[in-house]
């Protein structure tokens, strides 16, 4: 059997992609390193304590929005979510655009840890951009 270049670049691409994929379906809900964090602190991976958050984002359509006079992203900001998805590791998840009362706007992502939880997460794009 002779071995062509090609077919070794493209072993070596899915081998590479299996390996990426693998990395990503790690489940923090059942990482015991994962820390909430305390009162006021802006801890990226912290679960969200607010109920009335936790409902927005498990039941609202695309789009939808809420104002919140206080919590983990300030006071007086709305959200607005966006579809949720399923990430490569099976949870639920939805980017939403967090807006402050003085119009500036923060992306963030969170994503389902257990049913009608939702918890911040850094995205693994930033990883490559802010290790």
């Amino acid at each position: 059997m002779q071995w062509k270049p090609g077919i070794f670049k493209k072993l070596c691409g899915v081998g590479a992609l299996i390996t990426l994929l693998s990395a990503c379906s790690s489940n923090p809900a059942n990482d015991s390193s994962v820390q909430t964090s305390p009162a006021g602190a802006q801890q990226s991976t912290a679960l969200i304590q607010s109920y009335g958050l936790n409902n927005f984002l498990t039941n609202a359509p695309a789009n939808g929005s809420l104002f919140l006079v206080d919590g983990r992203w300030g006071a007086k900001v709305d959200v607005i979510a966006d579809q949720d998805y399923f990430s490569a590791g099976g949870r639920r998840c939805r980017k939403a655009q967090v807006i402050s009362e003085g119009g500036a706007t923060r992306n963030v992502l969170v994503c389902e840890v257990s049913p009608g939880q939702w918890m911040e997460v850094r995205p693994v794009t930033e990883l490559l951009v802010n290790p």
